[in-house]
């Protein structure tokens, strides 16, 4: 899991989730990320999950702290690059009313700059 501020954009994040999003410690470590990157200055996150092969809704709680904590700040979280399996549990869930998805990182980053 990796989070880097966009070179054009320095108050919007970028995090990279890969693999298995299922919570636990990864959960802690993304929201010491999204505290850390407020705390400097960010505003906005784009969370790129094209590498994410499965996710539970331990997964999904982290996703959806990372919302509160960030409208808390006045930003915003979007989604980018969603696989259809997370598509789906997003759907399912009803969650896709929550997050915005976009098809790339810089559609992504489009629509938050604003």
């Amino acid at each position: 899991m990796t989070l880097t501020r966009h070179l054009a954009h320095a108050h919007i994040g970028v995090a990279l989730l890969e693999k298995h999003v299922t919570g636990g410690p990864q959960a802690v470590e993304f929201g010491t990320l999204v505290r850390d990157f407020l705390a400097q200055g960010g505003k906005h996150l784009v969370v790129d999950i094209t590498g994410v092969e499965a996710m539970n809704s331990s997964g999904l709680g982290m996703l959806v702290g990372a919302v509160t904590t960030l409208r808390k700040a006045q930003g915003k979280i979007v989604l980018a690059c969603v696989p259809p399996i997370v598509q789906n549990l997003l759907t399912i869930t009803r969650l896709n009313t929550v997050f915005e998805s976009y098809s790339s990182v810089e559609e992504a980053v489009s629509a938050v700059q604003g």
